[in-house]
């Protein structure tokens, strides 16, 4: 509305949807994986994780679970689950992220230590993998 009344000229939303499917997005996701692969190669094997909901309650569609590395605070990686993939239920985005998140990092890192919130359900999903 701003461009309207300042009477600038302003690309339309399909052009803008072009530019950051074509451009945009394919970039980011490049620079991600090269600074996540050499993030894998020198971190250690202490990780800090938490998941954070687009909103509190039952009713959440998205969870971003996130892990950095204790020491240094680096974000190693994310992975944003949608409450579609867990069969509807917004109460388990957390933990299927946190699954996804370290059967990846298995193969890359060594991981020793995993500091979270005392949810239950985390802990017994980290008790199964290691074991």
């Amino acid at each position: 509305m701003l461009t309207k009344f300042l009477n600038l000229g302003f690309i339309s939303n399909a052009p803008f949807d072009r530019i950051q499917r074509l451009y945009a997005i394919p970039t980011v996701q490049t620079f991600w994986s090269v600074v996540k692969k050499v993030i894998h190669e020198v971190m250690k094997d202490v990780l800090s994780g938490d998941g954070r909901n687009d909103s509190p309650g039952f009713s959440a569609q998205y969870c971003v679970y996130s892990l950095m590395e204790a020491m240094t605070k680096v974000i190693v990686d994310l992975k944003v689950k949608d409450k579609r993939e867990t069969g509807g239920n917004s109460t388990v985005m957390e933990v299927a992220a946190l699954k996804t998140l370290l059967e990846h990092l298995i193969e890359t890192m060594n991981i020793v230590e995993i500091t979270t919130d005392a949810s239950t359900s985390v802990m017994a999903m980290v008790k199964k993998l290691k074991g």
